[in-house]
Formats: structure tokens, C-alpha cells, sequence
């Protein structure tokens, strides 16, 4: 290529521009530098044997990963099989006739906990048992902990002997070998000691922190059967002190569980114990635990060491490799892979390089938009040419090429008039939305892409930092992925979504790190020379306005065309034809995506999307409400406290500013279980919204037994919740009151074709028995039931005397009202009082009252609540219906039309339209009717109405498809 460059020997001439270095950040240049480093190592020491072993790595890396995949478990957490078949089989080993241990808590001059711990086992081998040693698991690692148990001493049938301790990562072996098959029975005394047990530990029933001692006595791999199990604590009298609340111990085995507070079995002046004994025979992977909740900052807590991070970190290894190879594959894009430099300076260009055609030019300039224009400018600049000259064998594509070589010399009009209407197409599409993926194929696949190569104006860097980068983005989701599978048996994936997430992002890396490894093309220094004759030309044209004057035969139009935006380019191209008087007709582009098809297409795929967001995230007014949290058990606390009465009493009255505000008052007797694992909390959940609108539900006090206990109120599930945050468990009987108003009772409601004002009060939402109702101890002969409800209302006799009805509810909310008779009304004095009093079993309905007034009796009218309300329940079934008509409307175009439907907008309503809304019809049809029996008469319309759409999308497609394969 011949470099049009005044000053041949890099003299800066006087009219230069200078072309300012790009700087890269310190960091990139580093990194960039030790990668160039590393590739002349790797090339010094041979490039190819160097490269080898790089794949080779990756390959393991990946094996690895594969391995994890398909491979056995690691770790796999025990199933229910597998404890069922553990007791089935606990005669093969040795059986504990007896465990005992003692637990001594030692606070150090540092404030870090010391366990010291003594195990008495009496070990008994049947006959069918072929072993000849003991062998006792501790955990080593606890809630992020270096417990590091340490022997003290040990003993076997009363001699003392030195175990074998083995360290196997998060877990201490101490193995006693007797040397010989062991027979009967024999005596274990193991002595040793724990460093840092407590840790600091969130309640979710409390919601409090403490410094928390929970502790296994069997420890993490306790394969054996047990007899008489005693474990006992000794808490020195400061620590007593700093108790959070009282002490607990218990055993658990698959689903099974039972614990005990524990209670001093002996003291001293200096030390209090505690005991705990059961003579139930226990299976094997029994759990035997005791807990203890101290004060926060009793202990002081040691640092994660480092096979904390290890376990913390280490699932997330190949993502943090794969972002670190990302961070040093755009350093090398940057610096190491980055253009060649060229001189510093460019001088204003007035002529094209021959030896650069403009399509070549565009490629190199990087002109996306403009390209194809170029290219059709280019090309029909070519035909202006006088005599049959036989086209340059440079800068037309080969299809061009071709035709030059098999037309004969007089056939110039009709190559002409082919050009014109390839050009005039071009100049149609440039800078419109829809010929952006026209615009890039021909960028990407253009033989201008490769002609920078053949002319050597960029390169292929390629070598053993490049094969890093490939294998890193390969292997490394691979390794991620097999993590996550061994992750999905201890972590159930349709509950923690991370794992999953973690994939997902270190693919999205590995591609990224795989597509600028494998789309790094630099230009050479020759490519840069050719840059900066460009950078000449450009300024030339914009001193000497040639956008605006050239002619359509001006050699640098097409330069012209391609430093200008798209738009500005088809100006451009515009005013040269016009000019020139060149026709710029053409027929119709039906493979031209305009604005509107392109919307249409995407307003199609996003109507998918939002249907299945819509059923999927938002509660559908419809379906009935899920029954109450606290009653299904899944707020923490909220099992242990069950309900053998309950009265609620409302008063209605006004307030000072002449409003109603209803004043509730529960009474609930309870008893409170001593063997749940959690503190039972006082937990109530109320429907605090009528018809939509918020009545202002406000709890004022909690007291058990006549005392005030602490309270939390949020919202779950679009109800009110209350949670008690009591430190302690309360064991046995108890009264507990509750005190809550609704500062805005009064709603504007329609029923029967009339507006109403309203008074409507939910005092329990349905299945209140389910969640009341319970174990209070272990055995089943402590069954708690629910004995007695009752719901009063109590409102003056001149609100009683305006009401237009009084009615109970027993209806679902989202449900028709079904309304009963009050039980009973009582007159006193000034006041009425409408009183429920259900059977316990009759749980299946909503227990409160409504009373209805005229409209404007309470309160001046405000009927939006209201509308809005009955607005949103038509939703679900509008929705469906809708989207069925649209699914309808948008087959029937393609079904009528048929083999007559050609490219273009209304092609698009009958193949994008038209199937979208029939498979959004499908989730809101879910969506809808996901709480219905099925006899509902609104069902069948909508399960035909979806049919239909179904049905008019596919013969809409089948039509149109027709249509295509002809034309």
C-alpha cells in the first residue's frame, strides 16, 4: 500500500494535527505488562509445548468440573432412607449402653470460652460387631469457629492409653485400637477440651442477638445406638448471671424432637450444674443437644480462621477466577492486544489512498451504519466509468466481481440501472432502526473484513496467554457448575436461588472473556498509517464542506458518507442523486424491519413476558387468600403457644374529630409448650384492609398475665402481623391480652346495585383451629383444642337504630358475601351488642361482623376505594378475555388474508401478534381461575374464550406460513 504521508522521515510538518495517546489506567498497563512478560516467557521456553500444557491444565480444571457434575456426592447430607436403614442395621457396630458427659465452662482472663469436657462411655460389641477399636468424632469447626479440640487424657477399660488423633478438616478423630476384635463390654473415658463454642447468634423469634452455646453431645458423626444418655453443665455463677434467658436441652431424630428447660440439678458457691438424663434407647445419628443464650459481649469472640473463608469463599472460586480472567482479558484487549502506534501527528488528506478502497476504508473506520451505503455508493461510482474497463480487482465485494467478469462490454446501462436500485435500496434503509442487523451482518461478513487481513492492516494475536484465556472461559462455568450440583444436596435450589445465580454470572463471564480473546483484531502499524490517512481525509472534507458540494462522481463522497452519522449520510447521498437527477425510486423492501414492525415484535414478546410476571408475582384478587402465616406455622415462634379461649370485644366509638374509631380488646387463654426449640411468641394476623381500602389498624398494648410485653408490627401476605419479641419461653397457662383499634373503619362499599357506608370488622380469619390447636408435650395425650370462641360488638342505640343491616360474615375475603344472623343481640342501657359465638370446629369462614347505613350516614362519600376495588377484581377474567379477542382479532388477519398476506406490518399482527396472545392467554387464564372448582359460569366462557385463541393463532400461523413457502 503506497503511504500518502508529506514527511516520509516522521518530520512533523507545519500543518500536522496531533493525534493525542490514549492512556490507559495504571492497573490496565500493569496487568498488560505482566501478561506481555509472561507470552515471552512462554515463547522463550517454546511456544507450542508452553501452550500444550496450558490446555492441558484447563483440561483437568474442566475434568474436574465434569467430575463434581456426574460424580458422586461429597459430603451428601443423610436422608430418610438412609436413618431408617442406619437403625435397621445399629446391632453391625459397637452399641453405647451408656453416655455420659460433662461440660465445664471456663470463661478466660481474655473472655473466650473454654469447655472442658469429660466422656464416660461403656461401649457394648454384640456378636455379629467386627471391630476392634472406638473411634470418637468431634466437630472441629463450629459457626465459623477453630474449636480445636485438644486431648487431655483418655482411658480404655480403666488403663490409660494414648488415642490416635486424627485432624480431617472440619472434624477431630480420637481412635482407640485395641488391637483385637473386641467382644462385650468395655469402658471409654475420653478428657479434652473446646476453645471459643459460643457464637454470636440472631433470634428470629426474639428478634435479639446473643452470645449463643449450642452443642452436640454426640457429636457431627454419632453412628451408634444409645441406652441411658446423662449429660451435665457446669456454668461458674458469673455466667448464670449473664444468662439471656434460661437454659435448654433436648434430643431430636429425623422429624422427632423433645426439649426440656433445665433446671439446677446441684451448686456451689462457685458453680451451678445442670443435668439432663433420658433412659430412652436412641437410635443411630440421634442429635443430643443442650443450649445456653448469654447477654451479647459476654464472650469474646475469636476471628473466622482461615478454613472458614476456605468453605466460605470456595464455592465461589471459579467466579472470582472467571471475573479476575475478565479483568486481565480487557487489559489485554487495552494495552498488550491494542492497535500498533502510529505517528503522533495527521496532516489534512485531499486525495483517497488507491491502494485503500472505500469499502475496505469503512471496515477499517469501523462505519457499522454506514457500511452497506459505502459499499452501494462505491459500487455505483464504479459504473460511472467510461469504457468497458474490467473492474479492479480490489474493493468490490465477489459477487460484484463476478458479474463484472460475465457481462459482456456493452451491458454497462443495465449494470448501471442494477446499481442505482441496490443504492437507492441502501440509501432507503440507512438510519432507520430496522437495518441496524442488516447493517451489522454485512460489517461482520463483508469480504472488506477480510481484505484488512490480506493488506496487513490488522492482525490475529494468538499465543499462550490467548489459549489461557479460552481454556479459563470454558472450564471455569464447567467447575461451576459441578459445585452447584454438589451445593443442591445441601442446599435445596428451588429455596436458595444463589447457587443457580452463581452459574449463570460465571457463564456470562467466561463468554465475555471468550469473545474478547477471540474478537481482539489490532490494528498493525500499516493499519495504523492507513487510520490516520483517514483521520486526513476527514479533516479535508470538513474544511472543504464536500458533504455539501461533492458530486455524485467525487471520489471522496463515499468518504464523506462514511464520517457522518447514518442519518446524516442518506442526506448526504440524497442531495448528490438529486443533484446529479438520478431517480431515487425503488420498489418496495418487505425484508426491512421500519419502527412500527419492530415494536409490534417486540410488544409481542413482551406481552409473553408480562403475563407470566403478572400471574407469577402479583396475588390475583380472584383466587382465595392463602390461610394466615402465623396459623401454617411459617413465622419463627409461632408454634409452642396454643388457644384454648378467645373473646374479642369491639367498641365503636367516636373519636375527637367527630369520626368512628372501633376499640378491640382479645382475650386469649394459652398454653405454652416447654419442649419447642424456639421461644413461642404471641402471634395475630388480621385482615386490616375492606374492599381494598386500609382501615388503620393500630395495635396499642400486649400484656401476659397482666404484664406488658415488647411487640413488633409489619405486614405478610397483604395482613396485619403482630409478633411478640418476649426473651424467654413462659411454660404452662397464661392469659394474654391484646389491644388494637381501626382508626378508619368506615369504608364506601356497593352491594346489591346500591352504595352503602360500612362498618366491617374480620376479628379471625379462617382456620384459626388448624394453627391454635396442638402438642403441648411429647406424648399425644396432651393434645391442646380450642374450647370456646367469641366475637362481641358492642355500638350506641342510635348507630344501632340508623343501620340498615347487621350482619355476620362468614365469607373469604375475595370471595360473595355470605352473611348470617348475629348469634345473639344484646340491649344495655345506650347500647347495642352483637355477639358470634361459633362452635370451635366451625373454622372454615372468616369470623367478624358488618354493619351497613346509607350512604353518607357515616361520613361524606368516597367512592373511589370502592371503584377501584371491583376494578381490580375484574381484572383476572377482563384480562384473559382481552387477551383472548386480541389472540382472535390477530388470527383472524392471517386466517382471511391467507396466501394474499405479504411481508410487512399486518403479516407481523398475524405471526407475532396473534400467537403472543394466545400464549399469554394461558398464565392469566391460571392466573384467574386458580382458586375455582370448575362450576363457576364465568369458567366456561373463559376456558372457551382461551380454546379459540389457541386455535385462531395456529391456523393463523399455518395460513401465513402457506403464504411464505409460495411467494
Amino acid at each position: 500500500m503506497t503511504e500518502h504521508h508529506p514527511a516520509a522521515d516522521d518530520v512533523r510538518p507545519d500543518d500536522a494535527v496531533p493525534v493525542p495517546p490514549r492512556r490507559q489506567t495504571p492497573l490496565y498497563r500493569w496487568l498488560s505488562a505482566a501478561l506481555l512478560r509472561i507470552e515471552a516467557r512462554s515463547r522463550a521456553r517454546g511456544s507450542r509445548g508452553t501452550r500444550l500444557a496450558a490446555r492441558a491444565v484447563w483440561s483437568v480444571v474442566a475434568a474436574v468440573g465434569i467430575l463434581l457434575l456426574v460424580g458422586p456426592v461429597i459430603n451428601e447430607p443423610m436422608g430418610f432412607d438412609d436413618y431408617i436403614e442406619a437403625a435397621g442395621t445399629s446391632d453391625e457396630t459397637w452399641i453405647a449402653r451408656s453416655f455420659e458427659a460433662d461440660y465445664t465452662l471456663v470463661r478466660d482472663a481474655d473472655g473466650r470460652l473454654r469447655m472442658e469436657v469429660e466422656e464416660r462411655i461403656t461401649a457394648v460389641f454384640p456378636d455379629g460387631a467386627d471391630e476392634s477399636g472406638i473411634e470418637r468424632v468431634i466437630a472441629g469447626q463450629y459457626e465459623g469457629h477453630d474449636v480445636r479440640p485438644t486431648l487431655v487424657s483418655a482411658e480404655f477399660d480403666g488403663v490409660s492409653i494414648e488415642p490416635e488423633v486424627r485432624e480431617r478438616g472440619t472434624r477431630t478423630e480420637f481412635f482407640v485400637d485395641a488391637g483385637e476384635r473386641l467382644e462385650g463390654d468395655h469402658d471409654l473415658v475420653l478428657r479434652y477440651t473446646l476453645q471459643d463454642v459460643a457464637h454470636a447468634a440472631f433470634d428470629e423469634s426474639t428478634r435479639k442477638w446473643t452470645d449463643e452455646l449450642e452443642w452436640d453431645a454426640f457429636g457431627p458423626d454419632w453412628s451408634h445406638g444409645s441406652g441411658s444418655t446423662t449429660v451435665s453443665v457446669t456454668v461458674p455463677r458469673d455466667l448464670v448471671d449473664a444468662f439471656a434467658r434460661d437454659p435448654r436441652a433436648g434430643l431430636s431424630w429425623l422429624l422427632v424432637s423433645s426439649s426440656v428447660e433445665l433446671t439446677a440439678d446441684s451448686e456451689t458457691p462457685e458453680t451451678i450444674t445442670y443435668e439432663v438424663v433420658t433412659d430412652q434407647n436412641l437410635p443411630p445419628h440421634s442429635a443430643y443437644w443442650f443450649r445456653m443464650h448469654f447477654d451479647p459481649g459476654t464472650f469474646a469472640m475469636p476471628a473466622p480462621p482461615i478454613l472458614y473463608w476456605v468453605m466460605v469463599v470456595g464455592p465461589f472460586v471459579p467466579l472470582l477466577a472467571a471475573a479476575l480472567v475478565l479483568l486481565l482479558a480487557l487489559a489485554a484487549r487495552a494495552v498488550a492486544w491494542g492497535d500498533a502506534r502510529g505517528r503522533a501527528w495527521f496532516v489534512p488528506q485531499s486525495q483517497p489512498d488507491p491502494d485503500l478502497p472505500a469499502t475496505v476504508a469503512a471496515r477499517l473506520w469501523r462505519a457499522v451504519g454506514t457500511a452497506p451505503l459505502v459499499r452501494a455508493l462505491a459500487d455505483y461510482q464504479e459504473t460511472l466509468t467510461t469504457g468497458p474497463a474490467q473492474p479492479k480487482a480490489k474493493g468490490l465485494s465477489r459477487l460484484w466481481r463476478r458479474r463484472r467478469r460475465e457481462r459482456p462490454e456493452g451491458d454497462t446501462g443495465a449494470r448501471r440501472g442494477a446499481a442505482r436500485r441496490a443504492l437507492v435500496r441502501e440509501l432507503h434503509r440507512t438510519g432507520r432502526v430496522g437495518n441496524w442487523p442488516h447493517a451489522w451482518r454485512e460489517y461482520l461478513g463483508a469480504p472488506a473484513w477480510r481484505d484488512t487481513f490480506r493488506r496487513g492492516l490488522r492482525r490475529v494475536p494468538a499465543g499462550f496467554v490467548r489459549d489461557n484465556f479460552a481454556g479459563a472461559s470454558l472450564a471455569l462455568p464447567v467447575l461451576q457448575l459441578g459445585l452447584a450440583r454438589q451445593l443442591s444436596h445441601q442446599f435445596p435450589l428451588s429455596v436458595y436461588w444463589w447457587p443457580v445465580a452463581v452459574v449463570a454470572l460465571t457463564t456470562a463471564l467466561g463468554l465475555a472473556v471468550l469473545a474478547i480473546a477471540y474478537t481482539a483484531r489490532p490494528l498493525t502499524r500499516r493499519g495504523t498509517f492507513a487510520r490516520e490517512h483517514l483521520l486526513g481525509i476527514r479533516l479535508f472534507a470538513e474544511k472543504t464542506l464536500v458533504a455539501e458540494r461533492a458530486t455524485l462522481r467525487d471520489p471522496l463522497l463515499p468518504y464523506a458518507v462514511m464520517f457522518a452519522p447514518p442519518r446524516r449520510a442518506a442526506a448526504i447521498v440524497r442531495r448528490a442523486m438529486d443533484d446529479a437527477g438520478v431517480d431515487r425510486t425503488v420498489a418496495r423492501d418487505p425484508a426491512l424491519l421500519g419502527g412500527g414492525r419492530i415494536a409490534l415484535r417486540a410488544g409481542a414478546v413482551l406481552l409473553i413476558v408480562a403475563a407470566f410476571a403478572l400471574a407469577n408475582l402479583v396475588p390475583s384478587p380472584t383466587v382465595r387468600p392463602e390461610e394466615d402465616a402465623v396459623f401454617r406455622g411459617d413465622v419463627p415462634g409461632s408454634y409452642g403457644m396454643f388457644v384454648r379461649e378467645f373473646d374479642a370485644d369491639g367498641v365503636l366509638e367516636r373519636d375527637a374529630d367527630g369520626g368512628f374509631t372501633l376499640a378491640v380488646e382479645e382475650r386469649l387463654a394459652v398454653s405454652i409448650s416447654g419442649s419447642t426449640s424456639r421461644v413461642p411468641q404471641v402471634m395475630r394476623q388480621w385482615t386490616d384492609r375492606a374492599e381494598g381500602v386500609n382501615t388503620g389498624l393500630v395495635v396499642t398494648s400486649v400484656t401476659v398475665d397482666g404484664e406488658p410485653v415488647e411487640f413488633v408490627t409489619s405486614r405478610l401476605e397483604g395482613k396485619a402481623l403482630l409478633q411478640t419479641t418476649m426473651p424467654d419461653a413462659l411454660e404452662g397457662e397464661h392469659d394474654v391480652a391484646i389491644s388494637y383499634r381501626l382508626e378508619d373503619p368506615v369504608i364506601t362499599s356497593a352491594s346489591g346495585g346500591e352504595w352503602h357506608d360500612e362498618i366491617r370488622w374480620t376479628a379471625l380469619n379462617a382456620r384459626w383451629t388448624f394453627g391454635w390447636e396442638g402438642l403441648l408435650e411429647f406424648d399425644m395425650d396432651t393434645r391442646v383444642q380450642v374450647e370456646r370462641v367469641g366475637v362481641t360488638l358492642t355500638v350506641p342505640a342510635e348507630l344501632a337504630d340508623a343501620a340498615t343491616a347487621v350482619d355476620a360474615l362468614a365469607y373469604r375475603q375475595g370471595w360473595d358475601f355470605e352473611l348470617r344472623e348475629p348469634d345473639r343481640v344484646v340491649r344495655d342501657g345506650d347500647t347495642f351488642s352483637y355477639v358470634l359465638t361459633p362452635e370451635p370446629d366451625d373454622d372454615g369462614d372468616d369470623l367478624g361482623l358488618r354493619l351497613t347505613f346509607d350512604e353518607g350516614a357515616l361520613e361524606e362519600p368516597d367512592r373511589a376505594g370502592a371503584w377501584l376495588w371491583n376494578a381490580w377484581r375484574d381484572v383476572p377474567p377482563a384480562a384473559t378475555v382481552a387477551l383472548s379477542l386480541l389472540a382472535l382479532a390477530a388470527g383472524a388477519v392471517g386466517i382471511i388474508r391467507g396466501s394474499r398476506l405479504r411481508p410487512g406490518v399486518l403479516r407481523d399482527v398475524a405471526r407475532w401478534v396473534a400467537p403472543a396472545a394466545a400464549a399469554a392467554t394461558l398464565p392469566v387464564f391460571v392466573w384467574t381461575t386458580g382458586d375455582w372448582s370448575g362450576d363457576e359460569p364465568a369458567f366456561a366462557v373463559l376456558v372457551v374464550c382461551v380454546l379459540a385463541a389457541v386455535a385462531a393463532a395456529g391456523w393463523s400461523l399455518v395460513a401465513t406460513r402457506a403464504a411464505r413457502v409460495a411467494g
